[in-house]
């Protein structure tokens, strides 16, 4: 009888399981790209976050994007198109990441992208599901051959320089491309859809700009197509050139004042005031920012935006570390911002390699655990870290291990 029970029991926990299961995981909708699910399948995202499939949306050439449901809302849930490499220098996951770490210089500028609910590194994201339906991008509005209405195509032509317009303080969106910007008929406005990282802010209103005649041109002839200038485009491209300087020239003036004023304010009410910049703001604003901050003790954290550009993470860095040789500081200036296809120089790693190796110590082990798994650190530095402070003892082939008996 208690057998019985007992094996009773079993079976309905097994039941359980099974019922309340997810249909599929994360890692094998990456491999499989989502070709066996149904609408109404649940997708395990990670530590038991489920969502709803709903529709294949698509795929481009790294990541594969489905629409799916959380409650009563609808995302797109974007995930690597595959495992490994997508190239030489990157896998499929880092995609996921550049799309997250590029997202945060955008949204402040105020260019109209989708928003993001979830994010899990090298995984997924969760983002907004925009209203794409019979949208077209960038391209087919300019080659405009019969596929848009007359109303449609009057409608994006006015909004595309006031688009343009929000991107002035940007010298260069990393993979933009004119495939990338589409058009949604429903919403009426232009949306940027995809791009990489890191992007460059401009310094001086001369600048290289995002945008020009001179890009439509190169895109087009690379995919074999012929850009066929009309008046009315030439007035638009004018139009939008004439905007973006403009803009420059009211950022310029009006991120002086807000310099101004933070020059004024405590450290405290300083980190505070810089987590909203102006809507609209230059380089010259994000190393002002770095400057005062090098003269600081190192904040827990600091707003995305300010980091963005990798050349200001390495002057930050760089400079910091000129009058610190502090393993914490150290571990706090190297944990605010994602390495991801960022460089230092030789002199830079030099410096961070003589800090680690003169290291207190009764450092804490957390700390060298932190360290020998980032990217700015040498591998001497790392092996000094097993070696010295971790004791991990060294991998020895066999030439090693014959020499070491000679």
């Amino acid at each position: 009888m208690i057998f019985k029970l007992t094996f009773n029991i079993f079976l309905w926990l097994c039941l359980s399981l099974s019922i309340f299961a997810a249909d599929i995981g994360l890692q094998e909708l990456v491999e499989t790209q989502g070709k066996n699910l149904k609408s109404g399948h649940t997708i395990e995202l990670s530590h038991g976050n489920e969502v709803e499939f709903v529709r294949k949306l698509g795929a481009g050439n790294t990541t594969t994007i489905h629409e799916v449901k959380s409650g009563e809302n609808v995302y797109a849930l974007r995930v690597p198109k595959g495992h490994g490499n997508f190239n030489t220098f990157s896998k499929f996951s880092n995609y996921i990441d550049a799309f997250y770490l590029g997202h945060a210089a955008l949204e402040t500028q105020g260019v109209s992208i989708p928003k993001i609910n979830r994010y899990a590194k090298e995984n997924y994201l969760l983002v907004e599901k925009l209203n794409l339906e019979d949208s077209f991008d960038l391209e087919a509005f300019i080659l405009n051959e019969g596929h848009i209405n007359a109303s449609d195509f009057k409608n994006a032509l006015d909004r595309l320089a006031d688009f343009f317009e929000t991107m002035a303080p940007f010298k260069k969106v990393k993979d933009f491309h004119l495939n990338q910007l589409v058009y949604s008929r429903s919403d009426q406005r232009w949306i940027l859809i995809d791009w990489t990282h890191p992007h460059e802010l401009f310094k001086k209103i001369n600048d290289d700009l995002p945008f020009s005649v001179e890009m439509v041109k190169y895109h087009l002839e690379k995919h074999g197509k012929i850009y066929q200038e009309s008046s009315e485009f030439k007035e638009l491209f004018s139009l939008i050139e004439s905007k973006m300087t403009n803009r420059r020239e009211y950022i310029l003036k009006e991120e002086k004042i807000f310099l101004r004023n933070l020059e004024r304010l405590s450290d405290e009410d300083f980190l505070r005031a810089i987590e909203n910049p102006p809507q609209g703001y230059s380089n010259n604003l994000t190393l002002k920012i770095i400057d005062r901050l090098i003269k600081m003790d190192i904040p827990d954290e600091l707003p995305d935006y300010l980091l963005a550009s990798h050349g200001d993470y390495n002057y930050l860095i760089k400079n910091y570390l000129e009058h610190s040789n502090s393993i914490e500081d150290l571990v706090a200036l190297l944990s605010f911002k994602d390495s991801l296809g960022m460089k230092i120089d030789w002199n830079l790693e030099m410096k961070i390699q003589s800090i680690i190796t003169s290291s207190d110590i009764n450092t804490p082990l957390e700390t060298y655990k932190k360290l020998v798994a980032h990217d700015f650190v040498t591998n001497y530095a790392k092996a000094w870290i097993n070696r010295e402070r971790l004791n991990i003892a060294p991998v020895v082939n066999c030439t090693e291990a014959v020499k070491s008996f000679l």
